[in-house]
């Protein structure tokens, strides 16, 4: 970075409505959706004879699935590797669970969900879920000017017929590094936890900005990332018992039905002789 100082302003615009959603058999019980991500560059010169710039010089974005169940025998995986301007998807499936992760080609923005059919008998053991994705973006901001990058964050989750010791994660996070010093600055986080509000629905919009400032006379450069994680270590719900075979007939033992067989014949015994005696 050439001569000069300068400031370094973080700023966050939060409107988040909290809702309780009702859930359908089949869906989405877990999801986050980042989108209409935005660069938007103001003139800081007094006069106004600035023409603010900035320079997009690398972009990269990619995550991962997770399927875990120990008892099931099953650990499965899937990376997503995104590639800007091309749709991309990554799916996993399970049992009742479904892992998805979208994107429309902008490399910004990202689709992700855990799906639960309640259709399907819930099986055994504890099922963990995982989805991660990560945005970087490295940029050149001109002398005079301020960026400000701006987007939208959805998190959304059903508790319904959940079990209480589940415990289930949705965090999203943004923040800058300088490009010269490597040092970082959390300008944003939204985690919602059942932790912190067992099991509880929620329906969280979010929209967040954080402003760069450049008073110098140089250009200055830096890395702006995005990072989204779900987490949902599933077990049984309350009403089932995946591991109860449910009501079993017993077939008697062959013993069994020699015992009952001279029981009869005693009894038959019995009757015959007070037959007798009552002639």
């Amino acid at each position: 970075m050439m001569g000069g100082s300068y400031k370094l302003v973080l700023s966050l615009a939060l409107c988040s409505a909290l809702t309780s959603h009702a859930m359908a058999a089949t869906g989405n019980a877990l999801s986050s959706t980042i989108g209409n991500l935005r660069y938007t560059v103001i003139d800081l010169t007094a006069d106004g004879g600035n023409v603010p710039s900035y320079t997009l010089s690398a972009e990269s974005a990619g995550g991962y699935g997770s399927l875990y169940n120990w008892e099931q025998g099953y650990n499965v995986s899937s990376r997503l590797t995104v590639l800007p301007g091309r749709a991309t998807a990554n799916h996993l499936q399970r049992g009742p669970f479904t892992v998805s992760q979208t994107t429309n080609g902008t490399a910004g923005d990202i689709n992700a969900s855990v799906g639960w059919n309640r259709n399907v008998p819930f099986p055994a053991g504890s099922t963990q879920v995982t989805t991660w994705f990560s945005y970087h973006s490295e940029i050149t901001v001109s002398a005079g000017t301020a960026l400000v990058i701006s987007g939208h964050v959805a998190q959304y989750f059903d508790g319904a017929d959940s079990n209480s010791q589940d415990r289930v994660e949705s965090a999203f996070s943004a923040w800058l590094n300088d490009f010269q010093t490597g040092s970082s600055s959390s300008i944003y986080r939204r985690h919602l936890s059942s932790v912190d509000a067992p099991l509880a629905n929620w329906n969280d919009s979010s929209n967040f900005a954080v402003t760069l400032t450049n008073n110098t006379s140089a250009e200055l450069s830096f890395v702006f990332n995005m990072d989204q994680r779900l987490s949902w270590s599933m077990n049984a719900p309350l009403d089932a018992n995946p591991t109860d075979p449910g009501p079993v007939n017993p077939v008697p033992e062959p013993s069994t039905y020699a015992m009952l067989g001279a029981g009869l014949a005693l009894l038959g015994g019995l009757a015959r002789r007070r037959n007798r005696r009552a002639t």
